[in-house]
């Protein structure tokens, strides 16, 4: 009981046999109360792991307690003596690990800053999971599984990254088509806000403006960039309204079909925000 009071996963044998591989040596001073882990006590993590980035983004200010790691072999030092999640966490600090920020111009920053990525040993594939639910696996979820899957079985160093149990895939942020998409929407979002994706199934490519809540779609073999939130509006190639001449952060949609006098309808989208 009295090791069960600081370790919390210790489970109590039933008698004395030979242990199977990994062993877990361990030294209880009676007379002191002190507990030895294959002669490390139980503790806190050191401040270099608890302060680093990727800790704080994946944990937050969560204290874990720790103990020596029995995957030393692996170079694993700690390990949290309770389960998180159902999962068994093991700390190191290896020096290998490629930050968020490395991928800051490869993906839309929202798959970044919103996503932890977890990479699927054995399956050549990466898991973006939404941080509000980083333990739960693409396996596990099933359909209800929110994020996306960055997938490299495609030989030649090819890369899909589509969206889990929906037949889209991400259009290259570097590529021609995305290029074009972010000149059309750059009065209102950067491009590193954009989310560009070509739909299998429409052969269609939507095209999304998370922070604005705004979406567009551009069918295949046509011209005009539509509107989902304005239904019958798409993106007018003439940007010009007359007036308010020095506003840059405007786009301004007209109708796609409807009669003559309908055709002349037009609207301006405005973000909010200050006024320079």
């Amino acid at each position: 009981m009295a090791v069960k009071e600081i370790w919390a996963s210790y489970v109590q044998g039933i008698g004395w046999s030979t242990s199977p591989a990994p062993r877990k040596h361990v030294l209880y001073n009676l007379l002191t109360g002190s507990l030895l882990v294959r002669g490390s006590p139980i503790s806190s993590l050191p401040t270099g792991i608890r302060q680093h980035a990727t800790f704080r983004r994946a944990f937050g200010s969560r204290s874990f307690t720790v103990m020596s790691s029995y995957l030393r072999t692996q170079g694993m030092r700690y390990m949290v003596t309770s389960t998180y999640h159902g999962h068994e966490l093991h700390f190191a600090m290896f020096e290998r690990l490629i930050p968020v920020e490395s991928f800051r111009d490869d993906f839309p920053s929202h798959l970044l800053d919103g996503y932890a990525h977890w990479l699927v040993l054995g399956e050549n594939k990466i898991e973006f999971r939404p941080l509000d639910n980083a333990w739960q696996t693409l396996k596990d979820a099933g359909p209800s599984f929110a994020g996306f899957v960055l997938d490299f079985t495609g030989g030649e160093g090819a890369a899909r990254l589509t969206r889990a149990n929906i037949p889209t895939v991400a259009v290259d942020v570097r590529s021609k088509t995305a290029r074009a998409v972010h000149t059309i929407l750059r009065p209102l979002e950067s491009p590193a806000l954009v989310d560009v994706a070509f739909d299998q199934d429409r052969s269609a490519l939507d095209i999304g403006l998370p922070r604005l809540r705004l979406s567009f779609s551009l069918a295949s073999g046509t011209s005009n960039v539509v509107s989902t939130q304005y239904r019958g509006y798409a993106v007018n190639g003439d940007q010009s309204i007359g007036t308010l001449s020095g506003l840059q952060n405007k786009l301004v949609l007209c109708r796609c079909w409807g009669t003559a006098e309908q055709l002349r309808d037009r609207l301006v989208l405005v973000p909010a925000g200050s006024v320079r």
